[in-house]
């Protein structure tokens, strides 16, 4: 199994402990990581990527319970912004009103916290494009 893939990830993640436990985490797995600990700064994160040119996220790792923030319209507008990518929902929170989420999102995936790095990795493998057909995967992914 390759460690990273190359891959970049938004992490929309309002705690900082957590976060930082993510990052620490995703840098061991050699995964860059953009934090952003609620929906106005992801949505600025990816407009400053987007305006930067850079390479975007290949997938948003979203938490269901951020404060001051709509996680379903959130949710929408990281999968349709320019410099979007398909949205992972992660929440601690029960399966079913994780599932019901992702599903009013248009979420790849939904990821129960604690999860392992073998299980978020199995779902980036599944649902995020390879370098080659990024583009094709990011579009079918807004449509």
């Amino acid at each position: 199994m390759t460690r990273g893939r190359n891959w970049k990830l938004l992490l929309v993640e309002d705690d900082r402990d957590s976060a930082e436990a993510f990052m620490s985490l995703f840098e061991l797995h050699q995964i860059e990581t953009l934090w952003s600990p609620d929906g106005p700064a992801a949505l600025q994160t990816l407009d400053t990527v987007e305006r930067r040119g850079e390479r975007s996220p290949v997938a948003a790792l979203l938490d269901l319970n951020l404060p001051n923030t709509d996680t379903v319209q959130l949710g929408r507008e990281v999968r349709f912004h320019p410099a979007g990518c398909p949205v992972v929902l992660v929440s601690a929170a029960s399966s079913q009103l994780l599932e019901k989420t992702a599903h009013e999102v248009g979420a790849v995936a939904a990821i129960r916290k604690p999860f392992s790095m073998d299980t978020l990795e199995e779902v980036l493998r599944r649902h995020v494009p390879g370098e080659d057909d990024a583009p094709v995967r990011r579009a079918e992914a807004r449509s």
